[in-house]
């Protein structure tokens, strides 16, 4: 049986993005992170690394570590399960890495494509 992609897509709206459909609520808390992070990305990975923490905030979401996974979650709902996205964390900084990239470029939409356990951004124009 095929597996539904599963997939996010974004449009740039002035010096941002703007939230344009998306088939998993997963990626949509991964959104919200990699909105809220951004301009701190050197601070997150730090964090990510370090042993003696095991849960850190932003804005919108919590990050916990599990060993070398990552649950994100999101601040403003209280049974958070089925919107939690679980990465590890080279995935999640290999994520950020290219969010920021594409950030930079800001291309007219971005989408985000999950196979699994990988994530895929790409810009379009």
């Amino acid at each position: 049986m095929l597996e539904t992609k599963k997939y996010l897509k974004l449009k740039r709206l002035r010096n941002g993005y703007e939230y344009k459909g998306s088939n998993d609520a997963g990626l949509e808390t991964l959104n919200y992170f990699l909105d809220d992070c951004h301009a701190a990305t050197d601070s997150f990975k730090e964090w990510m690394h370090d042993p003696a923490i095991k849960m850190f905030g932003g804005n919108v979401t919590t990050l916990i570590k599990e060993g070398d996974k990552i649950i994100i979650t999101l601040e403003f709902i209280d049974d958070d399960e089925e919107v939690a996205f679980e990465t590890t964390i080279e995935e999640l900084i290999r994520i950020m890495d290219r969010w920021n990239e594409l950030y930079k470029k800001m291309p007219e939409e971005i989408i985000m494509t999950r196979y699994d356990d990988t994530v895929i951004l790409e810009g379009k124009n």
